[in-house]
């Protein structure tokens, strides 16, 4: 829903990647511009028009201000972000959402591309290093989902507390699991990613589960 780039002037369409890139990290918009190209290999491969860089969609809540309250969404395949603004000042930069098709490149003028690299190489890396019952406890089903888990319901999928907690690593497994939270709080602004990261640390660590 929304109003799509492909519907855009030029000019609009260079306000609204200006707006995206201004509402993320230099680290976000990268990522965000390349997960968008990646439409065009889909399309290669399948023919189907559905796969289009320019089908990202804008939806504005409210009317824009910088005293204000409202809200707005940047949203397509793979890619689904939001940010809510109350009285001016940023209440919510989620939800944030970055996926990718392909997640590695393999052939072709891209290949090699592997957008999320770092997010799949620090999650493999603690995924390899549990054993026995932290293993047990990390993997929740022994094939993967034919999509994402929780889907995109409005009622929550995930009901029970599983995973490995953050208190049952050990210190070398405990810092790979922050990094792979910093990875993901990196795609805001600096000042948002260390206010993200902040109140991870004060509400406490070790009732995380990865």
């Amino acid at each position: 829903k929304g109003v799509a780039l492909k519907t855009m002037s030029g000019e609009q369409q260079a306000a609204g990647l200006a707006l995206v890139q201004a509402s993320l990290s230099a680290e976000g918009y990268d990522k965000a511009e390349r997960i968008r190209q990646l439409e065009q290999i889909l399309f290669e491969r399948e023919g189907r028009a559905i796969r289009d860089s320019q089908l990202y969609f804008f939806m504005i809540f409210g009317d824009p201000s910088d005293s204000g309250t409202w809200a707005w969404r940047y949203e397509g395949h793979h890619i689904s972000q939001s940010w809510t603004v109350i009285n001016g000042r940023l209440s919510a930069s989620t939800p944030q959402f970055f996926g990718t098709n392909p997640a590695h490149v393999r052939e072709g003028s891209h290949a090699g591309e592997r957008v999320l690299a770092a997010e799949d190489h620090f999650a493999r890396s603690l995924l390899g290093s549990l054993s026995g019952d932290h293993l047990r406890s990390a993997v929740i089903a022994d094939e993967a989902p034919r999509d994402i888990l929780t889907s995109s319901e409005r009622q929550a999928a995930m009901q029970e507390d599983l995973g490995v907690a953050y208190s049952e690593l050990n210190a070398e497994q405990q810092a790979t699991l922050w990094s792979l939270i910093e990875e993901y709080a990196a795609v805001q602004p600096e000042p948002i990613a260390r206010e993200r990261l902040e109140k991870v640390r004060a509400t406490g660590l070790g009732s995380i589960k990865f």
